[in-house]
């Protein structure tokens, strides 16, 4: 795209029909993360590479079956769930879907 006076204008992101942008997708996730603590809460956030999907969201699922779906503001969604026992727990992102992006974490 080119912007007034001949600029380059760059967005990244999927751009949907009518020109807004639609949901992530897997190019658009930077980063998952997951840490347990010791209350059995598992807590982290799911960072993108850019802002400009602010109000749009993302979900992951914890041990496949707690869905949680958490809301991007800036380039981060953050998510939280409880109570999980000591142990190792598998948090999976699975929205945007088939991203294979997942992160283990130990609850003490």
């Amino acid at each position: 795209n080119v912007g007034p006076q001949g600029y380059a204008l760059v967005v990244t992101g999927q751009v949907a029909e009518g020109g807004t942008i639609g949901d992530p997708t897997c190019d658009d996730i930077r980063k998952l993360t997951a840490r347990c603590k010791d209350t059995g809460v598992i807590k982290g956030k799911v960072r993108l590479n850019s802002a400009n999907f602010t109000g749009r969201t993302v979900s992951v699922l914890i041990d496949g079956s707690e869905a949680i779906t958490a809301t991007i503001e800036g380039d981060t969604a953050f998510y939280e769930g409880c109570c999980y026992a000591t142990g190792d727990h598998t948090v999976a992102l699975t929205s945007p879907p088939d991203c294979g992006i997942q992160r283990t974490t130990t609850c003490p």
